[in-house]
């Protein structure tokens, strides 16, 4: 589990250790900033420098000067591979929040990400998959 204020961050791990009766030092939640150089580093700092899977994301952005950040951490944490997906939720009608869900995904195709609906309701809930595009056409 990752985010970048540090006040959440001790709120997820007072969760995980009021919620987990054994310890599991496979559970972990470290500070991520977003943009190409904090995951970079981010990555570096793994005990296996090792891309990931699936990155699962919920209440992610407000504003759209965050997108191009978020989708640069994607691209360097995501393992390049069709199978490979970054899974986000999206709340259009959360209090202050700016963002077009177009601007999203104008982002994710420049930065080499298809979309995927997985899920649109009446109440602005949306959950998306990325992945990376097709390289071989």
């Amino acid at each position: 589990m990752t985010d970048g204020d540090t006040d959440v961050l001790k709120l997820l791990r007072s969760n995980i250790e009021n919620n987990i009766k054994i310890k599991d030092d496979s559970i972990s939640c470290q500070q991520l900033l977003w943009g190409k150089e904090h995951a970079t580093t981010f990555l570096s700092q793994q005990t296996e420098e090792r891309k990931f899977d699936i990155i699962l994301g919920s209440d992610l952005i407000y504003v759209n000067s965050v997108i191009k950040l978020l989708f640069e951490t994607v691209r360097i944490l995501l393992r390049d591979r069709k199978d490979c997906k970054f899974i986000m939720a999206h709340c259009s009608r959360r209090k202050g929040n700016e963002v077009d869900l177009s601007t999203v995904f104008d982002v994710a195709d420049k930065l080499g990400f298809d979309k995927e609906i997985l899920l649109e309701d009446s109440e602005d809930i949306s959950i998306f998959a990325f992945i990376f595009k097709d390289r071989s056409t």
